[in-house]
């Protein structure tokens, strides 16, 4: 056995032990298996495995993914060896710049919410300060303005014909 193999079933092995979903954990150990048996055949498989990026959770998002496009989006059984066809896809599949990018665009989604956060308790500051100095001018901006009441509808009168208790017939056409 090489040392490339070795790293790479390590790996596997590793991952699989820290998945904690029993349902998730059932469907990892034939597909690792799978890799193991492929790691045996083939050191180019390995390499893939060894890659920093690349993870089992990423893997089984990446089958599910594909499931979902070959079922339209519905619920059906898929064969063993797709799957298979699928978690070796995974990781060949070249994606370390799509990787990157989507750490970037994280990166930077978590700072535009930390900034709107920050800004958000800068105004709440603003209105409070300006809310205790003598109270803030009647219609500025930052007051919500108040909803008018509704006025209640009168009730309708009763015509002087009308007896209590009583239905016309034709007024319910």
């Amino acid at each position: 056995m090489s040392e490339l193999r070795d790293r790479a079933v390590e790996k596997l092995e590793k991952e699989l032990g820290s998945i904690s979903d029993k349902m998730k954990k059932q469907f990892a150990e034939p597909c690792i298996e799978y890799l193991k048996k492929r790691c045996d055949e083939e050191d180019s498989i390995c390499e893939d495995i060894l890659q920093e990026h690349k993870t089992w959770e990423k893997c089984y998002k990446y089958v599910c993914d594909q499931a979902a496009k070959a079922l339209n989006r519905t619920n059906g059984p898929v064969w063993h060896e797709t799957v298979f066809e699928w978690v070796e896809d995974y990781f060949h599949l070249d994606d370390k710049a799509l990787e990157e990018k989507r750490a970037k665009e994280d990166a930077e989604r978590k700072k535009r919410q930390a900034a709107a956060v920050q800004k958000a308790k800068e105004k709440k500051e603003t209105k409070k300060r300006n809310g205790s100095a003598g109270g803030a001018k009647a219609g500025s901006a930052d007051q919500p303005k108040e909803k008018p009441v509704p006025k209640e509808k009168p009730e309708p009168k009763k015509k002087s014909n009308e007896v209590e208790g009583q239905m016309d017939l034709f007024s319910l056409l």
